[in-house]
């Protein structure tokens, strides 16, 4: 399952990343921002998703806020979670394929739907490599 997190920055953002994930035929749950409320805080949305995407390991999600800044902090507060700041599709390539991130977030602020299209395709097709890189993010989650 695919779980959604965005506050009021990313809002009309995920609304297309919504419709987008649907053409695809991937199922998610989004845990809000469900309408655009300035004085939401990303920290609820992420915090609660968070616990969605940490209960299976087959679980991603996609975050949203402004910067991406402060959902990646909040994201990264919980062990289960390896979220990744991806201003574009190297970064999330390199997220999924080194790090085995769990969790994409996204800068609304700075990135295009066109942008966000590519650089989610890239993180939900990219499998992890494993090898060296187990022993490193074993050391991580200590």
């Amino acid at each position: 399952m695919i779980y959604l997190s965005t506050d009021h920055r990313g809002y009309d953002l995920m609304q297309k990343i919504k419709k987008y994930l649907e053409k695809l035929g991937l199922e998610y749950v989004s845990v809000g921002a469900n309408t655009l409320d300035p004085s939401d805080s990303y920290a609820t949305f992420t915090l609660k998703a968070n616990d969605l995407v940490a209960s299976d390991d087959n679980n991603r999600g996609i975050y949203l806020c402004g910067t991406g800044l402060g959902t990646a902090m909040g994201a990264n507060r919980n062990k289960k979670i390896r979220a990744v700041l991806c201003p574009n599709k190297k970064y999330a390539y390199y997220g999924r394929l080194h790090n085995n991130a769990n969790v994409l977030v996204m800068p609304a602020n700075y990135t295009s739907f066109r942008k966000a299209k590519g650089i989610i395709d890239t993180f939900l097709n990219t499998q992890f490599e494993g090898g060296r890189h187990i022993d490193r993010l074993k050391a991580i989650s200590e």
